[in-house]
C-alpha cells in the first residue's frame, strides 16, 4: 500500500488493503454486484489503478 497512512498503519498493527483488493473482497463478499463496474465508475472520477491490477482483481474473483 502507498500513501501517508500505510506505514503508520502497519505500526499500529492494522491490516492494510488498498483500493483495488477492498473492490475484490467487496465483490467476493456479496457487497458488489460487479467490480468491473466499480472500477468503471473510479475511472470516470479520475480516480486511477493500473490496467494490469484490475485485470489481477478481476481474474481473482471471477469477472
Amino acid at each position: 500500500m502507498s500513501g501517508p497512512g500505510g506505514q503508520p498503519a502497519l505500526e499500529m498493527g492494522l491490516q492494510v488493503a488498498g483500493t483495488a483488493a477492498v473492490i475484490g473482497m467487496a465483490k467476493t463478499r456479496g457487497l458488489v454486484a460487479s467490480a468491473r463496474d466499480v472500477f468503471s465508475a473510479l475511472h470516470q472520477s479520475d480516480f486511477r489503478i493500473s490496467a494490469e491490477v484490475i485485470r489481477m482483481v478481476l481474474t481473482r474473483v471471477g469477472e
